[in-house]
């Protein structure tokens, strides 16, 4: 009972109020027709989508990476969103804007930074949210087995949520 009332106080009051503040002002800075066009196949590039240290093996010199599960052609902006937002590696501003300026300067794309500098709250909301998937597992779960319970792996779940929330995009 507690896990969802924090849950819930926190989606309710933080997460989705949030979400659509930045969604509007997103639709309002670039338009609907310029969110709707799908990016020209020049300015694409493959991309791994669940990037970060975590699915890289060092080996040497060189690095590998291990996770193409969610991989396919995107928008660059998103691959520097999805490296410099995962939580787990808690990568500085000075570093993300490093990667970003590296993957633009890279590529020839001025438009990179001003397309992250857009998606990139966006994108942590994003992760907030993947951190509390787990309660919907944890209802599925419960369904099949009404004895098992995590409790206190949710609880920890909201308050990584709420910690990754507060330092990254507004104060709960």
């Amino acid at each position: 009972e507690i896990r969802l009332r924090g849950f819930n106080n926190f989606v309710e009051k933080q997460l989705l109020p949030r979400f659509w503040e930045l969604k509007n002002t997103i639709v309002s800075d670039l338009g609907r027709d310029n969110l709707a066009r799908i990016l020209e196949k020049e300015y694409r590039i493959l991309s791994p989508s669940d990037y970060g240290f975590h699915n890289i093996l060092k080996e040497q010199d060189r690095m590998n990476f291990v996770d193409f599960e969610y991989a396919g052609w995107d928008d660059p902006a998103k691959l520097v969103c999805d490296f410099w937002c995962q939580p787990d590696s808690n990568i500085s501003t000075d570093h993300g804007k490093l990667f970003c300026r590296g993957i633009s300067d890279g590529l020839g794309d001025s438009t990179i930074i001003e397309r992250v500098d857009k998606l990139l709250p966006l994108c942590r909301l994003n992760w907030c949210a993947i951190m509390l998937n787990d309660y919907f597992l944890q209802q599925c779960s419960e369904l099949i087995n009404p004895e098992l319970s995590h409790q206190d792996h949710l609880l920890g779940q909201t308050e990584k949520a709420i910690n990754y929330f507060c330092r990254y995009i507004g104060n709960v």
